[in-house]
């Protein structure tokens, strides 16, 4: 049988399962139960709960695949909490911080607020993240969208270049020339 491949990232944990045969005379009968026996259990995007033998020569793989996946799970969360804040400094240019800050401090806020957004796009195209997580950061990109740019266009007032780019990048386009309900 050929060796299997084991992705870089897999859902679920691997937990230990100790099993009864059922034989009436066998040691499990008498408490000493079979095993250790490991599985990969994890649910799906229906809810419904998996469960999969793992061999003791793929163990740590599986393992290690499952606590990446795990720690790409909550970087994920992370970035979905400070997202708001990320996507208004890409609108108002607005980071946060005083005008008389620190400008080292401005250029780390600045490029924390960009590995946001950039995480936040590759989770909303599905790149990286569950199902929910890429669902979410769409919904906070759309909704950011709306909010910040929806009142101004429907009213037909001006937006700047800035904000102009920054509908052009949400929609997923190159330039702002191709809406026509832009004015830069």
């Amino acid at each position: 049988m050929p060796p299997k491949t084991i992705p870089d990232k897999l859902p679920g944990v691997v937990c230990a399962q100790y099993i009864r045969c059922g034989k009436p005379n066998c040691r499990c009968a008498r408490g000493e139960l079979h095993g250790p026996f490991y599985y990969r259990f994890w649910r799906d995007h229906n809810g419904r709960q998996h469960k999969v033998y793992v061999r003791k020569a793929d163990l740590e793989k599986v393992r290690n695949a499952c606590e990446a996946r795990q720690r790409e799970q909550e970087e994920v969360r992370e970035y979905l909490a400070k997202g708001p804040r990320a996507l208004r400094w890409l609108a108002t240019g607005e980071t946060g911080l005083s005008e008389d800050a620190d400008p080292m401090k401005q250029f780390e806020r600045v490029c924390e607020l960009n590995a946001v957004v950039h995480h936040l796009m590759q989770c909303a195209t599905g790149k990286i993240g569950a199902i929910s997580q890429c669902a979410r950061a769409a919904g906070l990109i759309l909704s950011m969208e709306n909010s910040i740019f929806g009142p101004r266009l429907e009213s037909g007032g001006r937006t700047t270049e800035r904000s102009a780019e920054v509908l052009a990048l949400l929609r997923g386009t190159k330039t702002s020339e191709e809406w026509p309900d832009i004015q830069a």
